[in-house]
């Protein structure tokens, strides 16, 4: 019997994948360069994770980095607009 109830407690959590928007505005030379970054994850952990991953490869690709520039796009990356869960 305790079987039964740990696997109906636990069944829902398996598999329930959420949407989750990502913006990033990343600000360089006095303009704002948005990105937005959409995906299906299990967690927001797991979405943030995604989506710090693929900023930081696009901003990586525009231009070569200073020190200062990899800190903004670092920082950019670690904290995106409020998601839309």
């Amino acid at each position: 019997m305790k079987w039964l109830i740990l696997v109906i407690i636990l069944v829902p959590q398996i598999g329930i994948s959420k949407e989750y928007l990502f913006t990033y505005n990343f600000r360089e030379d006095g303009q704002v360069k948005t990105l937005k970054y959409k995906t299906d994850a299990d967690s927001w952990q797991v979405a943030f994770d995604r989506g710090a991953t693929f900023c930081y490869n696009f901003f990586d690709k525009m231009k070569s980095f200073d020190e200062d520039r990899l800190v903004r796009v670092i920082d950019t990356c670690a904290n995106p607009s409020e998601p839309k869960r």
